[in-house]
């Protein structure tokens, strides 16, 4: 048997922890892939889900503007336009009594 060469020592160590850093660095890439694959398809998901919502609100848009625009008759509105237009509904529910003054 032969001694150990003491020299060679911190080369070959040098070798494993690059070897080592090697490594990490192809899973991380590997693991970097696989959540872009992840977004990609939750970017996907999350893009049909807006035509859908957005084609939703364009034929609701398009019924409300027939429906405000062109009133049916049969259903107790004149076939002219409103004269007024109508007051904007309150938001969120149920609208709160003015404060009193005597408190």
């Amino acid at each position: 048997m032969s001694a150990i060469n003491w020299g060679d020592v911190p080369t070959w160590l040098g070798a494993i922890f690059a070897a080592a850093a090697a490594g990490a660095a192809v899973w991380t890439l590997k693991s970097q892939r696989d959540q872009i694959g992840e977004q990609r398809a939750f970017i996907a998901e999350q893009a049909a889900n807006l035509r859908r919502e957005r084609q939703q609100l364009q034929v609701s848009s398009h019924e409300t503007h027939l429906t405000l625009c062109h009133p049916s008759p049969h259903l107790g509105g004149t076939s002219t336009s409103p004269s007024k237009p109508a007051s904007p509904r309150p938001q969120g529910g149920d609208a709160m009594p003015p404060p009193s003054a005597s408190a």
